[in-house]
């Protein structure tokens, strides 16, 4: 298992359980599956689910559940007839878990010259069963984010189309928002004169979304203060009762592919890859009031 993909489970399980120590850090279990990069997780209560992913040669569909309690992992049903993927994005509402997008058809590595994908499904761990939901936007996308905020989700971001992982293609500048009482995805607006971002990392603090970190492909112009280059420093914030975006502080090293997580009053950004593609081992946390 690669350390990145230590570093995410440990992370979840830190959301789902509310109990992270400030300078504190606990090795998990490991993971029992097969090595795995560019999976997505979401948590529901203690449990912290752990989705797709790729190995190498194959895009994985299948599940895993962590109990924070018992520190046991299970394997779950797996998604059925959805098709394996790499760089999904997810979130988690009411108790039910949701997945979609994300590069299918690539062999389970990072080139991205594959299907992008815009389907979605809806994981009920009551059930342990998947049922596929509307698609979300017209087009499919890899290298999203996902995140909840009062009852609805939100798919940001990514790149629509692509080659190879040095060039990944075209960013969009597009957020959807999902509700699951009709189980609809509606458009909102993203600033043209934002930086349209692929792996970024996202958090929840205060009832506000934080994008941050993440790359533009080709050089896209773009960002706060004129910020232009491939690597991002950059943070935004969201406002989901205004739909309103604000900049934020930016960050002292630009980090793609990096973990996220909230607790209490504050958002954390771990691991990943800097602009050389080195791991990325700093951590670095976020507070409304101060800069990272």
């Amino acid at each position: 298992m690669s350390n990145l993909q230590k570093i995410q489970i440990i992370l979840s399980a830190f959301i789902s359980s509310f109990a992270f120590g400030q300078g504190t850090w606990t090795v998990l279990p490991d993971f029992p599956s097969t090595q795995r990069v560019a999976a997505t997780s979401f948590s529901i209560g203690n449990i912290v689910y752990y989705a797709t992913g790729g190995d190498g040669i194959t895009e994985k569909n299948d599940l895993w559940a962590y109990d924070v309690n018992t520190s046991q992992w299970r394997e779950k049903q797996n998604m059925g007839t959805a098709p394996g993927r790499m760089m999904a994005a997810s979130f988690a509402i009411n108790g039910k878990g949701y997945v979609g997008t994300g590069k299918i058809n690539g062999g389970g590595r990072f080139n991205t010259a594959a299907t992008f994908a815009n389907d979605f499904y809806k994981y009920d761990p009551i059930t342990d069963s998947w049922t596929q939901i509307n698609n979300v936007g017209p087009t499919g996308r890899l290298g999203a984010v996902g995140f909840a905020i009062n009852g609805k989700g939100y798919i940001a971001l990514g790149s629509t189309s692509g080659g190879t992982w040095a060039n990944i293609g075209t960013s969009t500048k597009t957020i959807f928002e999902f509700n699951p009482i009709n189980e609809t995805w509606t458009e909102r607006t993203y600033p043209t004169n934002f930086r349209g971002l692929v792996s970024a990392s996202s958090f929840v603090l205060n009832g506000k979304a934080y994008i941050a970190g993440g790359f533009t492909p080709a050089f896209e112009a773009g960002g706060q203060n004129g910020e232009q280059g491939a690597f991002s420093l950059g943070t935004y914030e969201f406002d989901p009762l205004t739909l309103d975006w604000k900049p934020k502080a930016f960050m002292p090293f630009s980090t793609h592919i990096a973990a996220a997580f909230s607790s209490l009053d504050r958002g954390y950004i771990v691991g990943g890859a800097v602009a050389s593609s080195d791991p990325f081992k700093t951590v670095w946390d976020f507070t409304i009031s101060q800069k990272f």
